[in-house]
């Protein structure tokens, strides 16, 4: 007789914490993930205890790394900061998924999801992800909390790479007053990072994204609006065309024209 090990698989009397947690998300968050990984998003979040959280799952189906879920209250440059941490625990994001949801205490609280795979000396070795679990929860408790200068990463992540291939940009419309924008273009390391903190200097709140890496490319979306929660009007959105572009590289680049309904 095989015996259902309870922390790799949700039991009956835990579906109301399931069902709860999943109501305060996005549907698009509900219709991606199976019960099981929703109750292990639910545990990191009810047991955090510090300003991020930290929990691993198993998210079915075909992967492009370890995934993670990191737990935080909202803030601007969230995103940003979760990857610099990453980045400098040699972590390099290959596809996240970024939600909010409002706690029934009424505090903003964000979802992070990233699958993560070991790059340069940590490459080297055997990485087990839980094992590490309290390292990454230690550095991005720093990184989100305390506000480093993250000068030095940030300039080698955003340099310009020798050849960025096709890259498209297109602006995409959302619900309510979030604006959306889809970027495609050559994967690196850090690019994700790379496009979090353009979009964090350019003071946005990002809502929701969703990054995906298919072989060399990267399809990476956005939704965001300004800090005070009004939409981001045109003038505005040059200005965000033009910080991205800076942070990709500017050969061969294709604007989407017409703007996509998500």
């Amino acid at each position: 007789m095989t015996t259902q090990n309870p922390a790799s698989s949700p039991r009956k009397s835990q579906d109301a914490e399931v069902a709860s947690f999943a109501n305060t998300m996005p549907r698009e968050y509900r219709q991606r993930h199976h019960p099981n990984a929703i109750w292990h998003h639910s545990r990191t979040s009810a047991k955090r205890s510090s300003a991020v959280n930290v929990g691993t799952f198993s998210p079915g189906g075909l992967t492009t790394g370890v995934p993670l879920c990191v737990v935080a209250d909202d803030r601007p440059g969230l995103l940003a900061r979760i990857c610099i941490g990453l980045e400098a625990l040699n972590l390099d994001v290959r596809d996240a998924e970024a939600y909010l949801r409002r706690r029934l205490d009424g505090r903003v609280e964000a979802v992070d999801l990233v699958w993560v795979r070991p790059i340069g000396v940590r490459a080297t070795a055997p990485w087990n992800a839980t094992e590490s679990l309290a390292e990454i929860k230690s550095v991005l408790n720093v990184v989100v909390e305390r506000h480093l200068d993250a000068g030095a990463l940030l300039e080698r992540v955003t340099r310009a790479p020798k050849s960025i291939g096709h890259t498209r940009i297109t602006w995409v419309m959302a619900e309510g007053l979030l604006m959306g924008v889809d970027v495609e273009t050559q994967d690196r390391p850090g690019l994700l990072l790379a496009l979090a903190a353009a979009l964090a200097h350019e003071r946005l709140n990002i809502v929701r994204s969703v990054v995906k890496t298919m072989g060399k490319r990267a399809v990476d979306r956005f939704y965001f609006c300004e800090l005070d929660g009004t939409a981001v009007g045109g003038e505005r959105q040059h200005q965000i065309r033009t910080r991205l572009l800076e942070v990709i590289g500017r050969p061969n680049i294709e604007l989407g024209r017409d703007v996509r309904t998500a």
